[in-house]
């Protein structure tokens, strides 16, 4: 294993999450703040708004179709991002799922605290998000994670609704509501940082996690790109509640495209993601 983020493998997988300090250099980081400018901005009508109530500006963007183009392959040649994600999952045949691309704009609230695996139908130790800041961030700006988390409960998915954080998007019988964790945050192990530029965030994304505000005068854009290795599962997920008319959720949550990617309806529940052939292997494993 590359001993520049071997020595991080063992904190991810006990508390979900690490602080890769340097993993980019200058070069790579030039190559996605290159590949976020000519998408992002390119596409912005395509991204969703985080809340529906017209008070933010938080914008994110997702793709899982970047293997076809020649953006994919450069980031996947010309960066380590895929090298760092084998190595967190010790060695493992790891695969790339997606993608997403993130602006926050001045004086946006905080992300509602939520687990990304309350809407993706994963389970499993090889799951793995890269968090990366195109810019220096202090720790009240950054992505927060609550340690361990990932080992824990899985709470229902947060709705966004901006007068309650908490609003599950499925039926309490099936996934309990999640905690309140920004008024009681003494109570929570929350890993919280600052970041330079080349730094990287690595979670799983079993993890309670939020993003926390910006400043008045702060556009904060990150880009996160999301692996798997043959140590992940398929779990279906519980049907989403009537929410009426409910205008505060997110398009995704409104519209009930829940990350809802092809590659599912050939998997039963428990089956590795990697029998099936949606998504591409991009490091083989290596044995040490």
């Amino acid at each position: 294993m590359n001993d520049t983020y071997s020595q991080y493998a063992s904190c991810f997988a006990d508390d979900g999450v690490a602080l890769i300090p340097d993993a980019l250099n200058e070069q790579e980081m030039a190559l996605l703040e290159t590949c976020y400018e000519s998408h992002f901005n390119a596409d912005k009508q395509l991204a969703e708004r985080m809340y529906g109530d017209g008070k933010d500006e938080i914008y994110f963007l997702t793709d899982n179709t970047i293997r076809r183009g020649e953006r994919y392959q450069r980031l996947m040649a010309e960066t380590r991002l895929a090298d760092i994600a084998r190595d967190l999952f010790g060695g493992h045949e790891t695969y790339y799922y997606l993608e997403q691309m993130w602006q926050k704009t001045g004086g946006a609230r905080r992300t509602a605290w939520h687990q990304d695996t309350s809407y993706i139908p994963f389970y499993g130790p090889g799951l793995l998000i890269l968090w990366i800041p195109l810019d220096k961030l202090e720790a009240e700006n950054v992505l927060e994670v609550v340690r361990k988390s990932h080992k824990g409960t899985l709470f229902n998915a947060s709705m966004y609704d901006p007068e309650d954080f908490t609003a599950p998007l499925y039926d309490e019988k099936d996934l309990p509501r999640l905690p309140d964790i920004e008024s009681e945050r003494e109570k929570w192990d929350i890993h919280s940082t600052s970041m330079k530029r080349g730094d990287v965030l690595a979670l799983h994304p079993g993890c309670l996690h939020g993003g926390a505000p910006t400043k008045p005068d702060q556009v904060r854009c990150s880009y996160t790109f999301r692996f798997f290795s043959d140590e992940a599962y398929f779990r279906p997920l519980p049907g989403k509640r009537d929410l009426g008319k409910n205008k505060f959720s997110n398009q995704r949550q409104h519209t009930d495209d829940r990350v809802v990617m092809k590659g599912f309806e050939r998997l039963n529940p428990g089956d590795p993601l990697c029998k099936s052939d949606e998504w591409e292997c991009v490091r083989n494993a290596i044995n040490f």
